[in-house]
């Protein structure tokens, strides 16, 4: 290949602005994963493109470019030394070079987060050594060395690459996805696709700007020459980019109902994609209408990803794979016959390209599949899981990141329970303000807690106060009580034929009330047994302890001739003493708050690992907007006169529960009756 200096001077142009195109991958890949990874996405950029070109220049270039044989592969220009001083070969290689980096780099983002730095490098090896380079030949041998390969000799046509550089790439791409499988939590057992945070989508923007600039040089270069086909080329260029974004926003946004950011970066791309094959032979209108479709092709071919269970992290298989068949396609449905040259009738070259679509499948799919499976067995492309988890930036590079140094410190002082620890602060930048509100967080937290230890210690002393006030109360007053009761009784029994109606109506009122005050006493008492705790909870047959609690009560139950009746009832864990008091007071409750015959059902089932009881009686209810308040201490809701009683009782019982970690509720309805619900640890 001669070319006129003005010829080499817009390739070498040209090739700069597809150099430009990896920094646009670079930024696009590292804003669309997250932050513990975009270091090691960065750097995989940058040394796939130096291995892609040293490669290229040693043996790609030479296969690819070199005298054909038989239309397979060449066989000269490896090692390709430019001494010569012809600057057509320099300027040809270095802009072909370009391409092979382009083709590689595709791969990165597909299986970015999980892949071994080494295990990619072998993917970079493979792609711009052997597949890229021979498939390259067989569709392209003619532009340097005049003698097409065996695919473009059957009429296959590619412009700029849609099926060569992009299809080829994602091909490869997803035979390293499915080697390697899906991010720890991609998809959910039910195949469920998680959508992961992005790192920094303004960036990954910038990126695909990038590209669209370098793509001016990637189908403007490639006619090798500086003339009148040039603009329109570019203008095609641009106008199938933005169909393919438009076409991907308005179907994402109609779908989803917002204007979905991945739409928006890979529908620019797919159209870009699409229109490279055929940009040269195409008006505008074939341009617009094949970016557009290109957009929703790529949608699709994302969506079949998912239900696959196939994770794409940037979604470069459905740009490059699926917009890249559909452009080529494309040749025949709308380009020009007479610009391609080839001599086909429309049908026949339909055919050819669906052919040179078929065999890039299976080349570059099939020989990088088998290919990275039999090196997985021996050597796993895959990080392991606690490295991907950690993040390839620290596990494959031991590169850090502000956030990674922010997450570090706050998991420390989640195992060392420890939240004295504060986070350190980088002064003007996101995490920085970040660990900054962390930190008075956890200052808040700090002083939350200080009052909430000093009202647990008033607390304490609040209930040790009443405890002691209950043994006082028990001891000191009990005496005194019987010897009023006694000598009031004693009153009576010498004088009742001398005292009036009145004296004898006031002894009964002393008598009575003596003996309200030492039960209320003996509530109390048992009510600080309760606060400060009793037998060890253990394995408690609850049924028994009914059957107890029932002797107990025999007087009462005779008296009130009540009938108690009870299913099964489990075991569970209890303090046998407290649990026989909660029977004792829910049962007397029933029987105390009934105008007739009290009636009570004691039942228990099985509910999220813990037993919950039923106690059920006939008696006068309460009514809904007291549900809450009868477990209060002192608590009453009817006259002593009526209904005697302390209000200490069913203090206690919610005090017993609270104590074995369960609750309390009532279900009640006035003068309908009541149904008492508690929760107790089951015993498996």
């Amino acid at each position: 290949m001669i070319l006129q200096i003005a010829d080499v001077a817009w390739l070498v142009v040209c090739a700069a602005l597809v150099f430009l195109m990896q920094a646009g991958f670079l930024c696009l890949e590292s804003g669309m994963t997250r932050s513990k990874n975009s270091i090691n996405v960065a750097l995989k950029n940058v040394a796939d493109f130096g291995i892609s070109v040293v490669l290229f220049w040693g043996i790609g270039f030479g296969l690819m470019f070199g005298a054909s044989q038989n239309g397979w592969l060449g066989t000269t220009h490896f090692f390709v030394s430019f001494n010569g001083g012809e600057p057509s070969l320099a300027a040809f290689f270095l802009f072909q070079a370009m391409f092979c980096g382009t083709a590689t780099t595709i791969v990165s983002g597909a299986v970015a987060e999980r892949m071994r730095f080494s295990g990619y490098l072998v993917v970079a090896v493979l792609l711009s050594a052997l597949v890229y380079t021979l498939f390259g030949h067989w569709a392209w041998a003619s532009v340097f060395n005049g003698r097409g390969g065996w695919l473009q000799q059957r009429g296959f046509v590619d412009f700029a690459g849609s099926t060569v550089v992009h299809s080829v790439g994602g091909w490869v791409a997803l035979a390293a996805a499915l080697v390697i499988g899906p991010r720890r939590g991609k998809f959910g057992a039910d195949g469920t696709p998680r959508r992961f945070g992005r790192q920094n989508v303004p960036m990954a923007s910038l990126g695909v700007l990038l590209l669209w600039i370098g793509w001016f040089g990637f189908n403007g270069g490639s006619t090798f020459h500086m003339n009148d086909q040039v603009p329109s080329i570019i203008a095609n260029t641009t106008l199938g980019g933005a169909a393919g974004m438009v076409s991907a926003l308005a179907l994402a946004w109609w779908k989803y109902g917002r204007p979905d950011a991945n739409a928006v970066l890979n529908g620019a791309l797919a159209g870009l994609v699409s229109v490279t094959a055929n940009c040269h032979a195409i008006e505008a209108p074939a341009a617009i209408l094949i970016g557009g479709i290109g957009g929703a092709v790529m949608l699709i071919t994302a969506s079949l990803l998912e239900r696959f269970q196939i994770d794409d992290v940037v979604g470069a298989i459905p740009v490059h794979v699926g917009a890249g068949v559909w452009g080529t396609v494309a040749v025949a449905l709308f380009a020009d016959l007479n610009s391609l040259g080839t001599g086909l009738t429309r049908p026949a070259q339909l055919g050819s390209q669906l052919l040179g679509v078929a065999v890039c499948c299976c080349w570059a799919f099939g020989v990088s599949y088998v290919t990275l499976k039999l090196i997985d067995r021996r050597f796993p492309l895959r990080v392991s899981a606690e490295d991907e988890e950690k993040g390839l930036n620290v596990a494959e590079h031991g590169e850090s990141t502000e956030l990674f140094d922010l997450l570090t410190t706050m998991n420390l002082q989640t195992r060392a329970g420890n939240w004295n620890l504060r986070v350190p602060v980088e002064p003007f930048t996101e995490v920085g303000e970040i660990a900054v509100m962390y930190n008075q967080v956890l200052d808040s937290l700090s002083r939350a807690s200080e009052e909430k230890q000093k009202y647990a210690e008033k607390l304490e002393r609040s209930n040790q106060d009443l405890t002691d006030f209950a043994f006082i109360a028990s001891h000191d007053l009990h005496a005194p009580l019987r010897r009023v009761r006694s000598f009031c009784n004693l009153l009576q029994q010498r004088y009742r034929e001398t005292l009036d109606e009145e004296a004898k109506e006031f002894m009964d009122i002393i008598v009575s009330e003596a003996d309200a005050m030492q039960v209320l006493i003996d509530d109390l008492l048992n009510f600080s047994r309760v606060t400060s705790h009793g037998k060890p909870i253990a394995s408690t047959d609850s049924e028994q302890v009914f059957d107890s609690t029932l002797q107990r009560l025999h007087a009462t139950i005779h008296e009130s001739e009540a009938q108690i009746t009870h299913g099964p009832l489990p075991t569970v864990h209890a303090d046998t003493t407290q649990l026989g008091q909660l029977f004792q007071n829910l049962l007397s409750n029933a029987i105390k708050y009934c105008r007739g015959q009290p009636r009570v059902h004691v039942s228990a089932t099985s509910q999220n690992g813990e037993i919950v009881f039923s106690v059920r009686d006939n008696g006068i209810g309460v009514p809904p907007e007291h549900a809450e308040d009868i477990f209060f201490m002192l608590k009453r809701l009817h006259s002593a006169d009526e209904y005697p009683g302390t209000g200490v009782g069913l203090a206690i019982c919610k005090r017993i529960i609270e104590r074995h970690g369960g609750r309390i509720w009532i279900d009640s309805m006035h003068e309908q009756g009541s149904e008492f619900f508690f929760t107790m640890p089951i015993v498996e």
